[in-house]
C-alpha cells in the first residue's frame, strides 16, 4: 500500500488512466487535493484485490504514471529499526504483533495467513523483551479478516486482536469470537469524550437508543 501511495505523491503529471479491477479509470492530478483524492480511490481499489495481483498493478500505475519505485524506501518512509523499537520498550512503549508485509489478511492465501500471523510475532520475541500478546488486524474492517484469521489467533495462544470497527466491546455476545476481534473507538477529540466512553455512558446511551 505503501508503494501505490508514494507513486502518486510524486506523480507530476495532469491525468492519469490506469486499469484497476477490469476497469478503466481516470484520474486528475493537476492539485493537491486531486492527488489525494486519487490516492485515497486507488488504495480503496487495491485493498479488494487478491494479494498476488498487487505487485502487477503497482507495476502498472508506475508505468502510467512515468515515476520509477525505488529499490529501498526513502527517508521519509523508512520504517522503524529494531533498535529504536528497542529503546522506545525501555521508555515504557509496548509492541505488539502487526503481520509481517501488513497484506489484508482476507485476501491471501491460507498459508500465507498462517505466516503472516506467526512469524510476526516469532520475530517479535525474539527482538524485543515484553512483546503484548494481543493482535493487530491490518486495515482493520470487517471485511479484511474472518473466521480463519480468528482461529489462527486462539491457535497462536493469542490473548485476542483488535481491529478498526468502532463500537462497545459486549462482553456477553453469543459470539465465542467477538472478543478476538475486539471493536474501538479513536482517540477522543476532547477529554469530556474520553469520560463518556471510559464511564460507559456512551454504551448506556446506545442501549437506551435500541442500537
Amino acid at each position: 500500500m505503501g508503494e501505490a501511495a508514494e507513486i502518486v505523491s510524486h506523480m507530476d503529471i495532469d491525468v492519469i488512466d490506469i486499469n484497476l479491477s477490469g476497469k478503466s479509470q481516470s484520474y486528475s492530478l493537476q492539485y493537491n487535493k486531486d492527488k489525494s483524492l486519487a490516492k485515497y480511490s486507488i488504495l480503496e481499489t487495491i485493498k479488494t484485490m487478491s494479494w498476488d495481483q498487487v505487485p502487477a498493478i503497482l507495476e502498472s500505475i508506475a508505468h502510467a504514471t512515468q515515476v520509477d519505485i525505488p529499490d529501498t524506501p526513502p527517508d521519509n518512509s523508512k520504517p522503524m529499526t529494531w533498535a529504536m523499537a528497542r529503546e522506545l520498550e525501555k521508555a515504557g512503549v509496548i509492541f505488539g504483533p502487526h503481520t509481517v508485509t501488513h497484506p489484508i489478511l482476507s485476501k491471501v492465501s491460507d498459508k500465507q495467513s498462517q505466516e503472516e500471523i506467526s512469524h510476526s510475532w516469532q520475530r517479535l520475541t525474539q527482538e524485543l523483551t515484553s512483546p503484548c500478546r494481543v493482535f493487530c488486524y491490518p486495515n482493520g474492517e470487517p471485511y479484511d479478516f474472518g473466521n480463519r484469521e480468528i482461529e489462527l489467533i486462539k491457535k497462536s495462544q493469542f490473548l485476542g486482536a483488535v481491529s478498526t470497527i468502532p463500537g462497545q466491546v459486549k462482553f456477553r455476545s453469543t459470539n465465542n469470537n467477538y472478543l478476538f476481534s475486539l471493536p474501538r473507538y479513536s482517540l477522543p477529540s476532547s477529554f469530556h469524550d474520553f469520560i463518556m466512553y471510559c464511564s460507559w455512558i456512551e454504551y448506556a446511551k446506545e442501549k437506551i437508543r435500541g442500537y
